[in-house]
């Protein structure tokens, strides 16, 4: 039996935190794609630009890391909202799970841009935070957590 929630809840935030930490700073697989085929500066803030370069060089770097790159930054944010919604006792609006969203996105795109392990991305902010509105909807829809959450 298990006789304390609270601390596997903040067990599974402490390690989905952790996975998201070493995928983004550490991990050179996952879709990360080196060279200059896509990466043309240190920021890119035209939305929808590296995903067009991404699409235009899957012939050259391969669709299975084109696809685990955009799906990636898609999945890896739909666990933050459920995450969060499990830990916090009342009940947070829409919009600031959209900014929770943009603010940790914004975030992680800074730390690689500054410590220089990735590119600060718009579109990878832009993929972010769909995944954190898709794991919102989860929330919404799912009787998992036991109560309705998100609203």
């Amino acid at each position: 039996m298990i006789t304390n929630n609270k601390s596997i809840k903040i067990a599974l935030l402490l390690v989905y935190i952790s996975i998201v930490f070493y995928i983004v700073f550490f991990s050179f697989g996952y879709g990360r794609i080196s060279g200059e085929i896509l990466r043309y500066n240190d920021m890119n803030l035209t939305p929808f630009e590296t995903i067009k370069r991404y699409y235009n060089s899957a012939r050259t770097v391969g669709w299975d890391s084109v696809s685990l790159n955009i799906l990636g930054n898609i999945a890896i944010f739909i666990p933050l909202v459920p995450l969060i919604s499990i830990n916090i006792k009342r009940k947070i609006s829409f919009l600031n799970y959209l900014l929770l969203c943009v603010i940790v996105s914004f975030f992680i795109e800074l730390c690689q841009m500054i410590f220089h392990v990735g590119v600060f991305d718009i579109d990878d902010i832009i993929l972010n935070i769909i995944g954190g509105i898709l794991g919102l909807l989860l929330i919404n829809n799912s009787t998992f957590l036991g109560k309705k959450g998100g609203k």
